[in-house]
């Protein structure tokens, strides 16, 4: 659902797909009175650097990529 204005950088916010016409209406009503507080991208996020924001998985340069193979979970824990 876009709820940016016209002009501005289009914004996009997922709702359940189970909600109702009113309630998503209701979700965006809010969500666009409130755009100013939500962080859409990091350069929102004033004051906070990017190492706190970020995750980076270090990784050896030049390393091959191993593809393991997949595990399989205990299918009572599974849910």
């Amino acid at each position: 659902m876009d709820v940016s204005y016209l002009g501005e950088e289009p914004r996009f916010i997922k709702v359940g797909s189970q909600l109702s016409a009113e309630e998503t209406n209701q979700y965006k009503t809010l969500v666009v009175e409130y755009r100013d507080i939500f962080a859409w991208s990091y350069k929102d996020l004033k004051g906070i650097p990017p190492e706190v924001a970020q995750h980076i998985i270090p990784l050896i340069p030049g390393a091959k990529p191993i593809h393991q193979k997949e595990r399989r979970m205990n299918p009572r824990l599974q849910l």
